[in-house]
């Protein structure tokens, strides 16, 4: 089973120190201007949950960062191990922008 899960990853230099996830790209956008309003550095990621159909273990964790931008932008043609990105995720995001 694949799951999709919007996450804002709270960032200290070049470290992630804290991740919140939302089940929306507007949910997500919303926490990371909340958090850049309290001065945070907040980076909006989509990630891709791949789980073991067996016992119900994570098999595989990948993540799709926009390319041009940390909050909003174009997403990436697949996620960083190579799954495709599906066209409603792009569809979500541009809808959020209006």
């Amino acid at each position: 089973m694949v799951t999709y899960e919007w996450t804002v990853e709270i960032m200290d230099c070049d470290d992630v120190i804290d991740t919140h996830g939302y089940d929306s790209y507007r949910q997500a956008l919303e926490s990371a201007l909340e958090d850049r309003a309290a001065g945070k550095v907040a980076v909006i990621v989509l990630v891709r949950h791949t789980w073991n159909n067996v016992d119900g273990d994570l098999d595989d964790r990948q993540w799709a960062y926009f390319e041009d931008g940390d909050m909003g932008g174009t997403l990436p043609a697949a996620f960083d191990g190579g799954a495709r990105m599906l066209p409603r995720f792009a569809a979500e995001v541009k809808a959020a922008a209006r």
